[in-house]
């Protein structure tokens, strides 16, 4: 492999052209990407007809999407190795087939290693792994983010992980280094899509009040202040508990319950905490049903009251 580079460089190979950041397109790298089937865990193919024996290799696959991208001025779908292995930049040769020479041009180009977790990566960043590193060292595996914490390789960084699709906690066993062009330009965020006004929905009788039939129910105390009906309401509907408040919260079913009173609501609460307290309870616990002194138990069958 080393005699091919020589003799390319001897016998005038064709200079290339690193381009720089400004010139990355993202959008292209991406559906060169997509073009070679790196969409559902595998990869369909490499440019050209080659194979992975034949020199469709990782850092290849990177060097191709970059081109694709106008980082490289070469064609992405070459499907001549020597394109990839005697890239000439300034009168040196780089074969783009090594992780370490692809990062070198990389540099030249403009790219520079970032101080982001991977998860952090923006869309076409390059993120350089210890995974199949070569003897001479430097960085193995090279991967193309796709953002939201997802990543395309030609090879899978672990054993027995998909190629493409790859999450970034797969990635932290590997050493990696986000790589960025911090001159490219990115494509305008979307703006966000506001969030739908709530709706309130018409109140389900058999959802927001206590089963009528039930031989005990907690109550909360009409003579208990605001404060102390709003502090076990709190705790009630505190994380843990077991009570999913979402049903008295704005635009839940049970929301406008007796004119969205804190004393309605926090009968409400009160006693499906209780439930879940107490879920087999033929006989009174009261002190399932406190609430330093803002709730008692009151004897069954309890009417449903009117909305």
């Amino acid at each position: 492999m080393k005699m091919l580079v020589t003799v390319a460089a001897v016998c005038g190979a064709a200079a290339h052209a690193a381009s720089p950041c400004a010139s990355y397109d993202v959008a292209a790298a991406r559906a060169w990407l997509a073009a070679q089937g790196c969409q559902n865990s595998t990869i369909n193919g490499c440019p050209g007809g080659q194979t992975p024996a034949t020199g469709c290799t990782d850092a290849a696959y990177i060097a191709r999407a970059l081109a694709a991208g106008g980082v490289l001025a070469v064609d992405p779908n070459s499907g001549t190795r020597a394109d990839y292995q005697a890239f000439r930049y300034n009168g040196t040769t780089y074969n783009l087939e090594l992780s370490t020479d692809l990062q070198k041009v990389m540099a030249l180009a403009g790219w520079r290693a970032a101080t982001v977790k991977p998860e952090a990566a923006g869309e076409g960043a390059i993120v350089f792994t210890s995974a199949f590193a070569h003897s001479e060292g430097g960085p193995g595996l090279p991967c193309w983010a796709r953002g939201n914490a997802l990543f395309d390789c030609h090879e899978p960084p672990l054993l027995y992980a998909p190629n493409c699709g790859i999450a970034s906690d797969v990635l932290a066993g590997v050493h990696p280094q986000v790589w960025t062009c911090p001159g490219a330009p990115r494509p305008a965020p979307a703006p966000p899509t506001p969030a739908p006004a709530p709706v309130p929905q018409p109140c389900d009788h058999a959802l927001c009040y206590p089963d009528p039939a039930a031989p005990y129910v907690c109550r909360a105390s009409p003579t208990a202040s605001a404060a102390a009906l709003q502090a076990a309401l709190d705790y009630a509907c505190s994380y843990g508990s077991g009570v999913d408040c979402a049903p008295i919260n704005q635009g839940g079913a049970c929301f406008d319950l007796v004119n969205q009173t804190l004393l309605a609501h926090a009968d409400w609460a009160f006693d499906q905490y209780y439930q879940v307290q107490c879920p087999f309870c033929i006989v009174p616990v009261a002190e399932r049903c406190n609430f330093n002194g803002a709730a008692a138990l009151v004897k069954g069958p309890v009417p449903c009251p009117t909305a």
